[in-house]
């Protein structure tokens, strides 16, 4: 007997309790259709027999019918009874517990709810591995869908996987980025009809797994150089077949470029018998080993291949510079070279006797320089004076101007020669510049009064405006000079001749002077 008998009780999905593990979710071709629930156009296709079952509403022949429209053989793919309680016995080979869409859902004879002939449906969805949700006609029933769970009784006996519903791959997978060892690749997975859920990638290498590749990027190692890549994705959704994927081949892997993070440079003074290095930079990534030529004028020293050079006779007056070559496994050869030098000098100028300055820090001196000795002799010298390290003058002598008052005069002698590095030296004189001023003073006696007049001066300097300490008898006045001069009137002053004693009390660039007179006070 070509059938299936579902003895369960159809009843619509609004009657069924919300507990309920076993649940119509619709019945009848209109109505699941209206509820957007297909027959896969079976309402029309039931009248045909398909792999020979009965026609109509039939369990055996709706699940054949969706088995040759998914695209299998429109013959059955056994022979013997058609009863749906053997097709699970009939096909054993592909029928496990396992639920996938597309799968057909089959029950043995006398399962819970089914009858003598057994049952088989359509998986339609797989919420879970305890979950699906089936598509199904019945012998004298009715088309319906319904939801079923493990924990009813009315699980399948089994799933047999005629054709189980794949995950398409409709536009194949590839690879984006730089075929460089070194660079980044990304993996761009394709399209896919039926939803994917999940993506797992796997990076080979002529054909060969890469080890760890796994990820959705892909750093380029050095062991795949000159090799073709490939990208192989596995795509995953629950309730239905795995499906993987290959990309085409890529073009082989080219060498990796280094990327400089700090470029090699040469330290230290180019000299005779100063010693050279150079630092061979730093580079992404590290190179496994680095060499270095030096060069002078650009052409190669013989033997020069350290990372320190000793600057000798024979380099005088040239450039050297290091050609640095860095290399590491899977990557071209870099080879950079530094910045040339200053030309090489001989050496220092060396001071064996320091230049000399003589003179007193007094306005009006005048100052001279008495030039030191040298290595090498011919050295040449030229002095600068400088009043509180501005330059004043140039020459073998200065003298000293009232711009200079208080201010630290100095000579500085600057050496040089061809082929050397220039040398300055600086001596200053040990005080700041100052001057003795001349204290005049002229009184007028008077009745009971005393006029005392100062000027204060000095050749060569501003008028002066310090202070002045009058005393005439036992009467002290202390006055400010005002542009070198002052008049001061005592009064109340005891007849009779009274000395008079006058000091400039100024500090700074003014020493200190002073006079002594008489004043002859009238009754």
């Amino acid at each position: 007997m070509l059938v299936g008998i579902l003895l369960a009780v159809l009843l619509p999905a609004t009657s069924q309790p919300a507990s309920a593990t076993n649940v119509y979710l619709c019945m009848g071709y209109d109505s699941c259709a209206k509820a957007g629930y297909s027959h896969a156009g079976y309402k029309t296709a039931g009248s045909k027999m398909w792999w020979q079952m009965y026609s109509g509403h039939n369990c055996t022949n709706y699940a054949a019918y969706r088995m040759v429209q998914a695209g299998y053989s429109s013959k059955r793919p056994w022979t013997g009874s058609g009863n749906a309680t053997n097709w699970g016995v009939a096909m054993k080979s592909i029928t496990n517990k396992t639920p996938v869409v597309g799968a057909v859902a089959w029950w043995k004879a006398n399962s819970p709810g089914v009858g003598s002939a057994g049952h088989v449906a359509y998986v339609e969805r797989v919420v879970s591995p305890t979950e699906i949700i089936i598509s199904e006609d019945s012998w004298g029933g009715d088309f319906s869908w319904r939801r079923i769970t493990t924990a009813s009784n009315r699980w399948p006996t089994g799933f047999i996987h005629f054709l189980d519903l794949p995950l398409t791959n409709t536009t194949a997978p590839s690879i984006n980025g730089t075929l460089q060892v070194g660079q980044t690749l990304a993996a761009n997975y394709g399209r896919w009809a039926n939803s994917p859920t999940a993506y797992a990638a796997q990076w080979f290498a002529d054909g060969a797994p890469i080890a760890g590749a796994t990820k959705s990027t892909y750093v380029v190692t050095p062991d795949v150089r000159t090799k073709k890549l490939t990208l192989q994705v596995t795509a995953t959704r629950p309730g239905y077949k795995t499906t993987t994927a290959t990309s085409a081949a890529t073009a082989a892997v080219a060498f990796g470029q280094f990327e400089a993070v700090k470029p090699p440079e040469i330290t230290g003074l180019p000299e005779v018998d100063e010693v050279l290095s150079v630092d061979p930079g730093t580079w992404a990534p590290a190179p496994s080993a680095s060499t270095v030529q030096w060069l002078a004028d650009g052409k190669e020293i013989a033997g020069a291949t350290g990372w320190e050079l000793p600057v000798a006779q024979e380099q005088i007056d040239a450039q050297l510079s290091a050609r640095v070559t860095a290399k590491v496994y899977g990557y071209r050869l870099v080879t950079t070279t530094t910045a040339p030098t200053a030309k090489v000098l001989a050496g220092v100028i060396e001071v064996e006797q320091p230049a000399k300055l003589t003179g007193k820090p007094t306005l009006g001196t005048t100052l001279k320089a008495t030039p030191g000795t040298y290595s090498p002799a011919d050295a040449t010298a030229v002095h600068t004076w400088l009043r509180n390290g501005v330059v004043v003058g140039t020459g073998p002598s200065y003298t000293l101007g009232a711009a200079d008052l208080g201010k630290v005069v100095s000579l500085r002698t600057d050496l040089s020669r061809a082929k050397y590095r220039a040398t300055r030296e600086e001596v200053a004189l040990a005080a700041p510049v100052t001057v003795k001023p001349t204290t005049k003073v002229a009184t007028v006696g008077k009745r009971k009064r005393a006029v005392v007049k100062v000027k204060v001066s000095a050749p060569g300097a501003p008028p002066i405006n310090g202070l002045v300490r009058i005393r005439v008898g036992a009467k002290l006045q202390e006055v400010r000079l005002v542009n070198g001069w002052v008049r001061v009137v005592f009064t109340s002053v005891p007849v009779g001749t009274r000395k008079v004693q006058v000091r400039f009390l100024d500090t700074g660039p003014y020493l200190t002077s002073g006079r002594a007179t008489t004043v002859k006070v009238l009754k």
